[in-house]
């Protein structure tokens, strides 16, 4: 199994930036009995995050994620938050 994830970020300010994130997945194919299934994946997503910093260490995370290309297994259509404490 491969996976490969490529993330393009900029500091819009010392406390805003963003990502914008590719994701890609191959491989992985069972066999049942010695038979190929013909399931391993070539999975391609996209993605956008858009971090805070709130001082010097809290962090907001809000990310949407798409995977736009599944050719096996469960894709995901994604938005999520974080919240990073820095020590």
């Amino acid at each position: 199994m491969l996976g490969i994830e490529t993330h393009l970020s900029y500091d819009i300010t010392k406390q805003w930036y963003i990502s914008l994130d590719y994701f890609y997945n191959y491989g992985g194919e069972t066999k049942v009995a010695g038979v190929r299934q013909n399931d391993e994946q070539s999975n391609h997503g996209l993605g956008a995050s858009l971090f805070w910093m709130i001082g010097s260490n809290n962090q907001l995370m809000i990310e949407y994620r798409n995977d736009f290309s599944v050719k096996s297994g469960a894709g995901t259509d994604l938005f999520g938050a974080r919240w990073a404490y820095f020590f």
